[in-house]
């Protein structure tokens, strides 16, 4: 196959991003929305419902990573997809600290550094993490392209015994593998090289039936093993986790959504915005006075209503940041920002 021979949409991934970014909304608001500390030690309803949603759900950045590595091995490397990729963030950072200043909040030194440096400052660990993956991805292209379909499949599995199964059976966190429990470069280094061996593989010959019974069974492990072992099991490099998020991201990679279908519109629609509801909601200062802890009274809620609340919160964010974003997006259409950055491309 040649790279890029054909430009190819993969609404059925699109749709996974839009899942997923739901998914990073929802734990959020039961990690930093403070409902996982609060259940912590009572072992009653709460505490079950809170977790199996939230270990359900944690697959979805795992599900980012490997979208990366599925679509991006075919992609070309443009510096103008980066510097637009910058801006975006940038913008997100300036805008919404000098939002924060105009109603008053006390902001100090920090706060300025990080909306006008917000990738070297950590303003989002994710886009940190990202960015310094892409200053490997030509080499990570080469080496990928470079190997059979038998030596990537061993390098995969050599990945997953080293890095994923055997630090978390002996539930010992290898500081020397830069792992950061999955918050960092290396980890979303080793999404893209399995999201890139996956593209090799026939995925729609797995049952749909199969793939749920490994993404229940493999959530179910990864309770009972950040119970019974240790913390480790529920990290993004655990061997459950990892499973799960597998399960889930070949579901969607093997559905056939073709371009009749009626979800495409609001795919097309959503899609495109989903990242940018990331950088809305987990903006470090709408963190700090917005998200952290203000979730808790949730909890007061009835058994059978918390999940049904929760879905609905996360709705709510989800759509209000995605409208937000749409504007971001049409005003910077209107400035052809992209066409003004594509000079960039010449450089490489």
């Amino acid at each position: 196959m040649l790279k890029n021979e054909k430009k190819t949409y993969f609404y059925n991934l699109d749709l996974l991003r839009i899942v997923s970014m739901f998914m990073i909304v929802l734990t959020h608001i039961l990690g930093k929305g403070g409902l996982r500390d609060a259940v912590e030690g009572r072992e009653d309803t709460y505490f079950f419902i809170v977790w199996f949603m939230q270990i359900l759900a944690y697959v979805a950045v795992n599900c980012y990573g490997l979208i990366s590595g599925y679509i991006g091995v075919d992609s070309d490397y443009k510096l103008s997809k980066i510097a637009s990729l910058w801006l975006q963030v940038f913008f997100y950072t300036l805008v919404i600290t000098g939002c924060f200043a105009l109603f008053g909040y006390q902001l100090d030194a920090q706060d300025w550094l990080g909306a006008f440096f917000p990738v070297v400052t950590s303003q989002y660990w994710y886009v940190t993490a990202y960015f310094g993956l892409l200053v490997f991805k030509p080499l990570l292209d080469k080496g990928l392209y470079s190997l059979s379909d038998k030596q990537l499949g061993q390098l995969a599995v050599a990945i997953f015994l080293i890095f994923s199964l055997v630090p978390a059976l002996f539930n010992n966190k290898v500081l020397e593998y830069s792992l950061s429990k999955g918050f960092g470069m290396t980890w979303l280094i080793i999404l893209y090289i399995w999201g890139g061996y996956l593209r090799r593989l026939k995925l729609e010959k797995i049952k749909t039936g199969f793939l749920l019974l490994i993404y229940f069974v493999s959530s179910l492990i990864t309770f009972l093993g950040m119970n019974e072992i240790g913390k480790i099991w529920f990290w993004y490099p655990s061997p459950s986790l990892v499973l799960s998020s597998l399960a889930i991201f070949i579901l969607f990679a093997k559905w056939k959504l073709s371009s009749q279908s009626k979800l495409i519109p609001l795919v097309i629609y959503l899609a495109p915005a989903s990242f940018g509801v990331y950088l809305i909601h987990l903006h470090p200062l709408i963190e700090k006075y917005l998200l952290v802890d203000r979730f808790i009274t949730l909890l007061h809620l009835e058994e059978w209503l918390l999940p049904l609340a929760l879905f609905f919160l996360s709705f709510i964010i989800y759509l209000v940041s995605s409208i937000l974003e749409k504007m971001r997006l049409s005003l910077f259409r209107k400035l052809k920002l992209r066409d003004k950055l594509s000079f960039l491309d010449n450089y490489l």
